[in-house]
């Protein structure tokens, strides 16, 4: 039968947002080089970054949210302006270079050398400067936990705070086997629809589409209709994929990039200690994730900082858009703990 006639079941769906969120209190541009290895890969551009709050005027840290990708806009991570909305906590989101209202580069395709978790642990060390922070919180979602834990690591910063991961392997290699195993929970048709277009390095036919949709439908977001939020930010990485093919690959499920080929945080995870992290680390993991519970332990068993570890049951990989305002309670409630 038609791929199209194979609809996954959601016995249980996520409630998703429940609620609007505010507008953000200011906007704006920065510039931003980097060096890079040498004359081919330097670059020169600016970062669009949101502020919900007054910096200047708040007695609590601000919490920088990191979207991920590499590559999508930071528009799936509004609902975190509730931060703002339910708890007092400034918020400042950012499209990191290459997505969004940023700068982008669409001649860097496949750049390696060019697109490296460096760059933009630079370029949030560069917001975080232009913006004049002593003291903030950092939020990272799938990519961006990666980011978050990677610049901590790397800057071990004096302002750094609290630490939250949300939905982010410790180790991107480890999410390979991971989705393998949950390409062979669907229909056969659905995983040789995906074996096809994992050999022609495609998935831009309609049936690749359509599996590709069958698969984040159980594993990325599972409130249906997707949310305005979710399906603007996959029309921007169909716009401009640029980043995304170059670091995560064809797609989520066969993370093929060149990420997939340098360790990720994990080893040196006992490197975040209580005077990197003093108001501890909090971890988020979801039932029904592409990136399974199992591939973000680390983050509770090597840091010998405090930890909290956070799960949504009905949630997959776009938690902020299936359970919002759980996820929001956790959020909050972790960065009011003295």
């Amino acid at each position: 039968m038609p791929l199209t006639d194979y609809k996954p079941s959601i016995p249980i769906p996520p409630p998703g947002q429940t609620r609007a969120y505010p507008e953000p209190t200011s906007h704006g541009k920065m510039p931003f080089s980097y060096p890079g290895k040498g004359p081919s890969t330097a670059l020169s551009g600016s970062t669009a970054f949101w502020i919900w709050g007054d910096l200047s005027t708040s007695s609590k840290p601000p919490l920088i949210a990191l979207h991920g990708g590499p590559g999508m806009p930071h528009t799936y991570m509004l609902p975190f302006a509730l931060i703002y909305a339910d708890y007092g906590i400034p918020v400042i989101m950012y499209d990191q270079i290459g997505s969004g209202e940023s700068t982008r580069f669409k001649d860097r395709v496949l750049d390696a050398d060019f697109w490296t978790p460096e760059l933009f642990v630079q370029e949030l060390d560069n917001l975080i400067k232009h913006l004049k922070l002593t003291s903030f919180d950092l939020l990272g979602h799938s990519w961006g936990g990666y980011l978050a834990s990677t610049f901590a690591l790397d800057k071990q910063p004096s302002g750094l705070r609290k630490l939250i991961i949300c939905n982010s392997p410790s180790d991107l290699r480890s999410m390979r086997p991971g989705t393998k195993k949950l390409r062979e929970k669907t229909p056969q048709a659905i995983q040789e629809a995906i074996d096809k277009c994992e050999k022609a390095d495609s998935f831009e036919s309609e049936d690749g589409m359509t599996a590709m949709m069958y698969m984040y439908t159980l594993f990325g977001c599972r409130v249906q209709p997707w949310p305005k939020e979710m399906m603007d930010c996959t029309a921007a990485v169909a716009e401009d994929n640029t980043c995304y093919r170059t670091m995560a690959g064809t797609s989520a499920m066969t993370m093929d990039g060149s990420m997939m080929h340098v360790p990720g945080p994990e080893e040196r995870l006992d490197q975040i200690t209580e005077k990197t992290c003093p108001g501890g680390l909090m971890m988020v993991t979801s039932t029904y994730d592409m990136a399974p519970p199992e591939t973000m332990t680390a983050y509770f068993t090597k840091p010998k900082c405090r930890v909290k570890w956070a799960h949504l049951p009905l949630s997959s990989h776009f938690t902020m858009l299936e359970e919002t305002d759980d996820l929001m309670e956790h959020v909050g409630t972790f960065l009011n703990l003295v």
